[in-house]
């Protein structure tokens, strides 16, 4: 199946592309396009997206990707969204906080990628849930630091090691994203 997503950013771009475009490819799925949006763009520009996407590129589903922590409620998010949301053909995934959790939910990837770096692991708990993380990024950033290079360098070890079935477990909003997509 023919499949793109519309995200609201960089670190949504490279989750999809260093840990799930592999996996859907192994699933029988094809990852066409992966198109950021910033800010409000996610809901102004998304319909023209979704249309060109689905009627002149032959993707058959289009999965959007929203954080919810921007917004007051999943019920705003979902008005937005207009006729977009009951398109059988279009998939909107509100993530409760941000993408980066969903990083964050394989802590034996991370403690992996930082082996040998007991100070860094200790400032980092474990969490069963990282949507209950309040600031993901900020954790995120404990690792290597802020320097977007190093953030892309570290998604991508991450990547090598990361584990869906154990992610999965830890961050519902992936969870809900990985059934939608058979995962």
């Amino acid at each position: 199946m023919k499949i793109s997503f519309i995200v609201e950013g960089t670190d949504d771009e490279e989750f999809i592309k260093y840990c799930l475009e592999d996996r859907l490819s192994e699933n029988g799925h094809q990852v066409e396009y992966i198109v950021p949006l910033y800010g409000s763009k996610i809901f102004n520009d998304c319909h023209k997206h979704v249309n060109l996407h689905l009627n002149s590129y032959s993707i058959q589903r289009v999965f959007i990707l929203v954080d919810l922590h921007k917004f007051p409620c999943k019920t705003y998010v979902l008005e937005k969204f207009g006729a977009l949301r009951d398109n059988p053909n279009v998939k909107i995934i509100i993530v409760i906080k941000e993408i980066t959790a969903w990083f964050l939910a394989d802590f034996e990837a991370i403690e992996w990628v930082n082996k040998g770096s007991a100070k860094i692991l200790k400032s980092i708990t474990v969490h069963e849930n990282t949507e209950s993380l309040s600031n993901p990024k900020e954790v995120f950033n404990q690792l290597k630091g802020k320097k977007i290079k190093v953030r892309t360098l570290l998604k991508r070890k991450i990547a090598k090691q990361f584990d869906l079935i154990r992610a999965r477990t830890r961050n519902p909003s992936l969870n809900r994203l990985l059934n939608e997509l058979g995962l």
